[in-house]
């Protein structure tokens, strides 16, 4: 299909950018789909492609597997699906106790750490 046959529709997940926050906590995806899938509901054609960056990623995962007559495709970026133990161990790596001493090191220190965020997660060093 010729990209004129679409419309593009680009939605804040609530809390983010210009959106109101839901009342729920942020830590759960359930009250997100919940507001995505009551939007599409709204929308005449009722068949999607939904793409997702980072929490965006994880809604549209979990939007998916909820509401799956509403999307014909996904398409995700910058997902970190990780567990617990991983995640405590990447941030063990990377951020290696950077408590501002009065001399200024610190900044030289960050700056040491910086260009390990060009490849984290996907780089470890064991």
């Amino acid at each position: 299909m010729p990209a004129n046959d679409f419309d593009v529709i680009a939605l804040d997940t609530p809390g983010y950018r210009d959106s109101d926050p839901l009342a729920q906590p942020e830590d759960i995806l359930k009250p997100d789909v919940e507001v995505l899938s009551e939007i599409l509901g709204l929308l005449e054609d009722g068949h999607f492609l939904l793409f997702g960056t980072a929490t965006g990623a994880q809604l549209a995962i979990e939007s998916a597997k909820s509401y799956s007559d509403y999307f014909i495709s996904i398409a995700s970026e910058n997902i970190a699906a990780s567990s617990d133990e991983e995640r405590h161990a990447a941030i063990a790596q990377c951020f290696k106790g950077l408590r501002p001493p009065g001399d200024g090191s610190h900044i030289s220190q960050a700056r040491q750490i910086a260009p390990q965020m060009f490849h984290f997660p996907w780089e470890g060093t064991s």
